[in-house]
């Protein structure tokens, strides 16, 4: 669909789509992250998850992390040559609005996100049990003596 997408733009040919998909593809621009989203996105899950021999726990993690960090890439190439590649014609074209680069003031509110779900993690962790009480060696003690009074009891009552 992502292929079919750009392929439709690019046959209608109108100047502005034209120019959006020049951006997107030049390997000067925004072509390397294009194609590496494309490839971290789409192809090496299907080649983890249908490969039988590269299917284990570990690179299953793996690759989803690395699907969630193309996914944010691709949400930066949705907004960002789409903001540069102006539809109307600009007279007066500041330098700041040819090129776009992050200011510390959104580096923070990113890091700050990053942090502020950090910080929720850690407080439901220390409020809510993250291993299940039926899995702890405790709990198996208690349904050992539990089974244990069970039995005597049946013994003692008959």
């Amino acid at each position: 669909f992502t292929f079919s997408e750009y392929f439709t733009d690019w046959y209608t040919s109108k100047a502005w789509e034209a120019k959006l998909i020049e951006k997107l593809f030049d390997f000067r621009q925004y072509g390397a992250l294009n194609l590496a989203t494309n490839i971290v996105g789409i192809l090496l899950p299907l080649i983890v998850i249908g490969l039988p021999w590269f299917r284990s726990t570990r690179n299953i993690a793996i690759v989803s992390a690395l699907v969630i960090v193309a996914m944010w890439i691709k949400r930066y190439l949705i907004v960002i040559p789409t903001v540069e590649t102006t539809l109307l014609p600009m007279q007066e074209v500041r330098p700041e609005y040819v090129s776009y680069t992050a200011t510390w003031v959104e580096w923070s509110l990113v890091a700050g996100g990053f942090g502020l779900f950090g910080l929720m993690l850690l407080l439901i962790t220390k409020f809510v049990p993250v291993v299940p009480m039926w899995g702890t060696a405790e709990a198996s003690l208690q349904e050992e003596a539990i089974e244990d009074v069970k039995a005597e009891f049946n013994t003692s009552t008959i």
